[in-house]
């Protein structure tokens, strides 16, 4: 039993390990976040309204986790930057956003 108790709090602390959490929906916010986190984790957006103006670069293979469609909501503005770049980052993932394109692309 001892022994099964000691598996299960490992388990637990190293789930926990892969999991950061961004302060808030921006791009700032996010990159820090990608950076705290290990190759693999995710990276837990709260619920909030923001607005990006510049491009989402994933540096690492990571999963973006927003709170929900409807509940974190992401504006994108600024002409024709594209709203992520992956680079060579082949198993990453975006999930649990709404995201508004009004005005974004021009041309």
């Amino acid at each position: 039993m001892k022994l099964f108790k000691a598996i299960l709090i490992a388990a637990v602390l190293c789930r926990s390990a892969l999991a950061t959490v961004a302060v808030d929906c921006s791009v700032a916010e996010i990159t820090s976040a990608i950076t705290a986190t290990s190759p693999g984790g995710t990276v837990d957006v709260p619920a909030g309204n923001c607005t990006w103006t510049t491009t989402l670069t994933v540096s690492k293979n990571v999963t973006i986790k927003g709170a929900g469609i409807g509940n974190t909501n992401i504006t994108i503005t600024g002409g024709t930057s594209p709203l992520l770049d992956f680079g060579t980052t082949a198993n990453s993932r975006l999930t649990g956003f709404t995201i508004d394109l009004t005005g974004s692309i021009t041309g």
